[in-house]
Formats: C-alpha cells, sequence, structure tokens
C-alpha cells in the first residue's frame, strides 16, 4: 500500500509516521489509498484534531557591531548611500525610501524621509515607496490636493510637489497607513518628516482656500502632527520633523514653533545650521545688530528650544567635502549646547560623497559641564575632549586645559588661536 499525501502533509518515510508538527491548530482529514492488483483502489480517512505547542520564533539576527559615535548623523538621499560606508559609527541615519532596507541593518537609528504636506507622484505599487506619505494616485481619488480659491491644484515653490490637505483626517490617517507599513516591512525606526512650516505662503506662494492664512495653516500643520505623532509611535515608530517658522532672526518665532510641534513628536531639525541657506561658504557670527547672518546664538538657542521641550535636536549643515572649516565649527557649535544624549548633528556633503572626516566626527565623551565665555570665543568641557567655537570676525587666541589633543594625536599645548568664525575639537 502506498499513502497519498498533500502540502501541507509532511511524510517522513520512517516506521509510516506522519510528522503533524507543521500542519496548523485545526482538524485535518488524512487519507490512505490502496491500490489493487485488478486496477481498482480503495481510500479510507480519519479525521484528526491538531494542537501543536507553539514555537518561538527564532531569535532576531544580532545587530552589526556599534561604535556609535554620540551626536553625529547622516543624511543619505538619492544615490548617495552607496558612495560612503560605516553607517553603524553614526547615531542617525535619515535616508529615501530605496535605502531602508539598508539603513535599517544598521545600529544607527533609521530614519526614512517622507514629506508630510507634499503630495508626488509615483509609479510603485506599494504606496509606501514614494517621497510622499500619500501619493498623487490616492490623493487625486479622495479629493485630498489643496487648490487655491480660483480651484487650481497648488504646488510647491520652486519644486513642483502638490500639497495634500494636512488638516483632513481621512489624509492623516491614509498617510499613517501608508508609511506606518513600509517602515516596519522593512524595520527601519521610524520617519523623518520634512516641510513642517508655520506658514503656507513660505512653502506654495499662495494660500489654499481651505486654509487662506497662516494661523489656519498652522493649525491644520499641528492636527496633522497631532495624529500621526502618537499614531506612528504607538507603533514603535521614532517621529523626527524638519520644522522651521519664519519670523526674526533671533530664532524666537521659530521656537514659539517648536514648542507647538514638540508635543507630538520625538526629535526637531534646525536645517542650515549656523551657515548662510543661500553659501555653504560662509558661516553664522555672533553679531545680531550687524546683520541676520550675525544670529549664531539664535541658532544655538533653537537646539536648546528643542532639548528644553524634552526631545532631541538634529542640525544639519551643508558643506563641501574638503571643508573643514564649516563642518568643525558647526558640529562644535553643536557641542556648545548639546544636553549630551540623544540628537544628531548632521554635516551633509553637497556633492553626495562619504561625508565622515575627524573634523567633524571625533568622539569626545559627553558634557561635563555648560559652555563658558572666554573673551570673544566659547569653550566647553567633555568627559573625552575639549571644545572651542570663536563666532567672532576676528582671531582669537584662546587659553586650554592641559593634556589636551589635536584631533592628530598630538599635543595640543597651552593655548590656541582660532580665525574669524572658526572652531576647534581637542580630545583628551
Amino acid at each position: 500500500m502506498t499513502t497519498e499525501y498533500a502540502a501541507p502533509y509532511v511524510y517522513n518515510g520512517d516506521g509510516n509516521m506522519l510528522d503533524t508538527t507543521t500542519l496548523s491548530n485545526a482538524s485535518h482529514t488524512l487519507t490512505a489509498r490502496a491500490f489493487l492488483s485488478d486496477g481498482s483502489s480503495v481510500a479510507r480517512s480519519i479525521s484528526v484534531t491538531v494542537q501543536n505547542t507553539a514555537t518561538p520564533p527564532p531569535p532576531p539576527p544580532p545587530a552589526s557591531p556599534a561604535t556609535s559615535v554620540s551626536g553625529i548623523g547622516a543624511l543619505r538621499f538619492g544615490d548617495s548611500y552607496r558612495n560612503a560606508s560605516g553607517y553603524n559609527r553614526y547615531d542617525t541615519l535619515i535616508v529615501g525610501f530605496g535605502d531602508a532596507d539598508a539603513a535599517g541593518a544598521t545600529s544607527a537609528r533609521s530614519l526614512v524621509y517622507k514629506g508630510g504636506v507634499d503630495v508626488t507622484d509615483s509609479p510603485n505599487a506599494d504606496p509606501g515607496a514614494s517621497l510622499s506619505g500619500v501619493n498623487y494616485q490616492e490623493a487625486l481619488a479622495n479629493g485630498w490636493l489643496l487648490k487655491d480659491a480660483s480651484g487650481n491644484v497648488l504646488h510647491a515653490s520652486g519644486y513642483g510637489n502638490y500639497l495634500g490637505d494636512v488638516g483632513s483626517l481621512a489624509f492623516q490617517q491614509r498617510w499613517v497607513q501608508n508609511v506606518s507599513t513600509f517602515l516596519l516591512v522593512h524595520h527601519v525606526d521610524g520617519v523623518f518628516i520634512d516641510n513642517v512650516l508655520c506658514s503656507i505662503t513660505g512653502l506654495s506662494g499662495a494660500a489654499p482656500a481651505k486654509y487662506p492664512n497662516d494661523t489656519a495653516w498652522a493649525n491644520a500643520q499641528i492636527a496633522f502632527l497631532a495624529y500621526v505623532g502618537p499614531a506612528m509611535k504607538a507603533k514603535g515608530l521614532y517621529v523626527a520633523v524638519n520644522s522651521f517658522c519664519y519670523g526674526p532672526d533671533d530664532g524666537s518665532a521659530n521656537n514659539a514653533w517648536w514648542a507647538r510641534v514638540a508635543p507630538n513628536v520625538d526629535g526637531l531639525m534646525t536645517e542650515n545650521f549656523e551657515e548662510n541657506p543661500s553659501d555653504y561658504t560662509q558661516p553664522l557670527f555672533d553679531a545680531p545688530t550687524l546683520s541676520w547672518l550675525g544670529n549664531w546664538r539664535g541658532k544655538l538657542n533653537v537646539i536648546t528650544a528643542a532639548q528644553s521641550a524634552g526631545k532631541d535636536a538634529l542640525a544639519l549643515t551643508y558643506g563641501g567635502a574638503g571643508n573643514t572649516q564649516m563642518m568643525t565649527f558647526g558640529r562644535a557649535s553643536f557641542l556648545l549646547v548639546w544636553n549630551g544624549t540623544n540628537g544628531s548633528f548632521i554635516y551633509n556633503t553637497t556633492d553626495g560623497s562619504d561625508p565622515w572626516n575627524t573634523a567633524w566626527t571625533a568622539a569626545i565623551g559627553t558634557p561635563t559641564g555648560p559652555m563658558s565665555q572666554a573673551g570673544n570665543a566659547y569653550v566647553r568641557n567633555y568627559s573625552g575632549g575639549y571644545v572651542v567655537v570663536n563666532p567672532s570676525q576676528s582671531t582669537v587666541s584662546v587659553s586650554l586645559p592641559a593634556g589636551l589633543k589635536t584631533l592628530t594625536g598630538a599635543a595640543a599645548g597651552s593655548s590656541v588661536s582660532l580665525g574669524a568664525t572658526s572652531a576647534a575639537i581637542f580630545t583628551k
């Protein structure tokens, strides 16, 4: 007699035993058929109830060894991810949806870029595989594209994305569904939401009929975050935003806006940290009465505002791969006020090359006290190093404590001379 069976039944062939451990817990009918010499056959069936003890899932694979340097991050969009390596060295890693799997496999906090208000066209069947949380096809079909008073569809100034109705609960729900599903499938830690602005005119140049002024728009943005933030965090996902509000050069309007945004997110980013957004070679300086470029301290206040709200501060500076002045000045300025726990300074190379450079990535531990002023410069001690920043427009000489080393490992000496808007980071 032979035995016929069909998947998922497993016939071992050893002692005519049937392995039921791979069957689902339910009633199953097993059939045996005998083939007789005249060509006929006889079948007999029996019903069995399978109740296997649940087998615990296998443990996840071990994470890649982390050699993280506290307080640094990387931003990799387009095809720039492949231009660098060693991503375990960063605390924060922000990528596009195409690099989600690679980023999720690192020990860094992996975040995937998504537009909040932005709506983009996408050829992908997966709605999560898009720059936006809700794609154009979905927004068009559901009436979620914002229009002006004349019924014209609005676009973001400068890059043409459509604008979605962030104040619509249905839009918010679809956004969470699309984005959270994608993030969880690809095992990344969270989302980085761009363009969380208090002003719609700063984004589109025209007001939507539904939100005719900046006050209405700001309220819609907060409503979006009030739903999206808790919903994403309830799924175990981290929420960071690139958020900004136009106003006085000292950052006071932005800080007030961040106070509204902060309760619903985990991290807040300030873009163009300590630099002219129109000229990445020009650092900000400390002379607010002379120019809007003199609000170096205002950018520090933004970092402090995020941390005072109990959130992670993310600071993003752009620049050339070889511009060690800008990368050191940005990181050192960040370190003057960083709380030493979470948050990151990010130096993003304008050509997409590997951003790693010890001029800004050097590990110096955690702060041992607040920053202090030394003439026109500012200093701060760290458990493994020392930071000196000269935000003035003149050269300064600053005394150094004993035992410091330069980033090349040489003895630092008793003082350091710094040119205008420059900085130095030392190790111990």
